[in-house]
């Protein structure tokens, strides 16, 4: 299972529903506003990278978005197989 934390910007005008029509994408499994760089996250979950791209472009599309940055998480087993290769 892929997995991702998309972070957001508002526009300067944004439709009050905007969390509700994101966590209405198939895929989202979490989203809320925040305080700091970004206004709000989104965590995302698909059985393939592509559609994980796909769910991440349609919360950049969504109307009152200024801008996302989408973080891929990286799971134990893949993060101890990177740590174990020799990069000598």
């Amino acid at each position: 299972m892929e997995k991702a934390i998309i972070l957001g910007n508002l526009a300067h005008t944004f439709p009050i529903e905007l969390l509700d029509n994101i966590k209405n994408i198939e895929g989202v499994t979490d989203a809320d506003f925040l305080f700091g760089p970004h206004d709000f996250y989104v965590i995302a979950q698909a059985e393939a990278k592509e559609k994980l791209t796909e769910i991440a472009l349609k919360v950049r599309f969504t109307e009152g978005v200024a801008s996302t940055v989408t973080c891929s998480v990286v799971d134990k087993a893949t993060l101890n197989a990177v740590r174990a290769h020799s990069w000598e």
